[in-house]
């Protein structure tokens, strides 16, 4: 799993001229730059506020600012979790959260290069989530734009 985790390839190795310490600087950056995306969201989605008939019935009416028997509903922090694509970005910034440790354990600690069932745990765990982030990041983008 060191060599996996430990070295960038392809595109990235030469873009990092193969510098680990790069390349645990580029994961650790990736998962704070998802950070502030993620806290960017949150606030926006509070911030955010429509307009909404008063009486839920009347779905015939258009609500704007200013119009007759409308109020404006601002979404709180519990609806931000209704979300797909918010839940994509949480399940994204836990698998960069788990890569970036991944990469700097296995530069810079003593654990040992197990196989099998000596492999540790959440180098399993960040094996199984890359798949799973990019399936979910794919549908994701299809069901906003489709």
């Amino acid at each position: 799993w060191k060599s996996s985790f430990g070295k960038p390839s392809g595109l990235s190795a030469r873009l990092l001229c193969g510098s680990t310490a790069a390349f645990v600087l580029l994961r650790v950056g990736l998962f704070f730059f998802w950070l502030g995306v993620m806290i960017w969201s949150m606030v926006d989605w509070v911030n955010t506020s429509a307009w909404v008939p008063i009486d839920r019935d009347d779905s015939s009416s258009e609500c704007a600012d200013g119009v007759a028997g409308c109020e404006q509903v601002y979404y709180g922090y519990g609806y931000w979790f209704t979300q797909l694509t918010h839940w994509t970005l949480l399940f994204e910034l836990v698998y960069l959260g788990f890569a970036a440790v991944t990469t700097a354990l296995a530069n810079y600690s003593s654990l040992p290069d197990g196989t099998g069932d000596e492999t540790p745990w959440f180098v399993s765990v960040t094996w199984a989530m890359q798949p799973a982030a990019l399936v979910a990041s794919c549908l994701v983008f299809v069901l906003y734009w489709a």
